[in-house]
């Protein structure tokens, strides 16, 4: 389906999700890496599995970040410890356990965007899930593996 443009139509492939500033679907950028709990895996091998639980009862916190070039400080995510304060207080309203501290998650942070060489304008979405079940039902103390963090 064709995204318009004042009117226009204009094919867009890879079509994502709608960017309300201009009308115009956006593809999201394949980077080469992306970080999937405690590890930089290649894009096209970062996947969910299908039992996690977030996938099944949209039990997921998350929270859209992002990194701007100061040019005289370098690299720098707008207001970090505001967003991960945020992303703690969701995970924690939706009772999941060994959240992962601030600094493990700021860490790999800054490595994913070293990875990627990604140093402006870029927008991170960082996600945390409750982890893989190993049964079905909604019991959230059935995930037994922690959370699952995807940036």
């Amino acid at each position: 389906m064709p995204a318009t443009r004042g009117g226009e139509a204009v094919q867009v492939p890879g079509r994502l999700y709608k960017c309300a500033k201009d009308e115009v679907d956006m593809p999201i950028q394949e980077t080469e890496s992306i970080w999937h709990n405690g590890k930089l895996v290649p894009w096209a091998e970062a996947t969910t599995h299908v039992m996690t639980h977030a996938l099944l009862y949209g039990t997921c916190a998350f929270e859209g970040i992002r990194c701007y070039d100061t040019k005289h400080q370098g690299p720098a995510i707008f207001r970090l410890r505001e967003h991960l304060a945020r992303l703690r207080k969701s995970a924690e309203m939706l009772a999941y356990e060994r959240i992962p501290s601030d600094e493990v998650i700021v860490n790999e942070l800054r490595r994913t965007l070293e990875a990627n060489r990604m140093w402006d304008g870029v927008h991170v979405r960082l996600t945390l899930s409750r982890g893989l079940k190993y049964t079905s039902g909604l019991d959230p103390r059935i995930n037994t593996a922690g959370c699952t963090i995807i940036s």
